[in-house]
């Protein structure tokens, strides 16, 4: 950091997502974070790294709008950096990317790119644009005749919103991430279900790969557009609950490949900047892209695990610190739920990486981080309570059958 800087990180969002941001804040600087969110969130309770600003209707731009420039004048003279970690988050800084320029620093995608690229049906065909492999999939449209497409593929399929932000401003009973219809029958119940709840942006039914392994790749992409960093990463254990279907919680970095450098020249040839999230899908020797969330991801803590500081490398490329060189790369097992509730539900493939990665002490939880546990009681039962509800959990939902 650069001297006589005061450097104060803003975090948008109360997850594990706006924790890991903290811990990566804190590991580097020494700072602690402050997180402005919704709704309240254990996993940021309890925190010495990290500060809640509590309000439940921060969702409205005219609430939390005037919090932050509230915010900002009480903190006069210091740097305040922007941090959205949210899908909702990331649209809102850029509604007001001119209003909030004034009093943070930060670096989010242009509303174009955030437009084309996380709207999935148009995501998907600036993919084919370019050659780049992603699963064959239909748009349904409010007012479309549904009943040609959802015969277009084999069953079970994947259905799931073109627009996720928008999709999770309209809550509904049995509501969930994503959707394994067995048949049209109930592939066109589920879209019933989502226009009737208010949902009216685009429904993407696809095909399904089954038995893929899935795999994350994360990037920040600086103010020319150039690649600053990318990290890529094998996910060997998701989750399965209804709304949380599909969240990374164990992954293990791996190398960059030939694949990663088409996403890198995918976003530079767009002129993107900010972080980048892709997650991807591999059959065979075929890799396929799902999705792009303009923001770090849930899971980023991944990123500094494996050695990459994603503070340091944000506020490099934002002209506040002096980080250069290229970050170092290590290759470790993240994890969300307990070490051997992770090692349990993993496929005995990637069991035996894990189990390799962790005899050499090349594991790291996300959950129990010592700096934020050494002499903080509160926090300490929180982790062991926390990591006894995840255990009950994936006990749960292993069980049922979600597709």
């Amino acid at each position: 950091m650069k001297k006589k800087c005061k450097i104060v990180p803003v975090i948008l969002g109360q997850d594990l997502g706006a924790y890991s941001v903290a811990k990566a804040f804190y590991e580097a600087y020494g700072v602690k974070s402050y997180a402005f969110g919704r709704y309240r969130c254990g996993i940021s309770d309890f925190s010495r790294i990290i500060k809640i600003e509590f309000c439940s209707g921060y969702e409205r731009c005219d609430l939390l709008l005037p919090e932050l420039i509230s915010f900002a004048a009480k903190n006069a003279g210091k740097v305040l950096v922007l941090i959205p970690a949210s899908d909702s988050y990331v649209e809102f800084a850029a509604k007001n990317r001119e209003i909030l320029s004034r009093y943070y620093k930060f670096l989010i995608p242009s509303d174009e790119h955030i437009k084309k690229l996380t709207d999935k049906a148009t995501f998907y065909r600036e993919l084919a644009r370019v050659g780049i492999d992603f699963p064959e999939f239909t748009e349904l449209c409010e007012g479309d005749n549904y009943l040609k497409k959802l015969t277009r593929f084999e069953y079970p399929a994947v259905l799931k919103p073109s627009k996720s932000a928008e999709y999770w401003r309209h809550p509904f009973p049995d509501m969930r991430k994503i959707y394994y219809p067995s048949d049209k029958d109930e592939a066109g119940s589920i879209v019933a279900a989502l226009r009737y709840y208010g949902y009216r942006e685009g429904i993407i039914l696809q095909r399904l790969i089954e038995n893929a392994e899935i795999y994350v790749y994360t990037a920040l992409f600086d103010k020319n557009a150039k690649c600053d960093f990318g990290v890529f990463g094998k996910v060997v254990l998701e989750e399965k609950g209804k709304t949380s279907w599909g969240n990374h919680s164990a992954i293990i970095s791996k190398e960059r490949c030939d694949f990663t450098n088409k996403l890198d020249k995918l976003l530079e040839n767009l002129g993107y900047v900010g972080f980048a999230n892709f997650d991807i899908l591999k059959s065979g020797d075929k890799f396929y892209v799902l999705e792009l969330n303009a923001r770090q991801g849930r899971s980023c803590d991944y990123i500094r695990s494996s050695g990459v500081n994603i503070a340091k490398r944000l506020l490099h490329v934002l002209g506040l610190c002096d980080e250069e060189g290229v970050p170092s790369y290590r290759e470790t097992l993240w994890h969300y739920p307990p070490l051997k509730t992770a090692l349990k539900y993993m496929s005995p493939r990637d069991r035996e990486d894990a189990l390799r990665l962790r005899e050499k002490k090349k594991s790291d939880s996300a959950i129990f981080y010592k700096k934020d546990l050494l002499f903080n009681l509160s926090r300490t039962s929180y982790a062991v309570f926390h990591s006894a509800r995840v255990r009950r959990k994936f006990k749960k939902d292993y069980s049922w059958d979600g597709k």
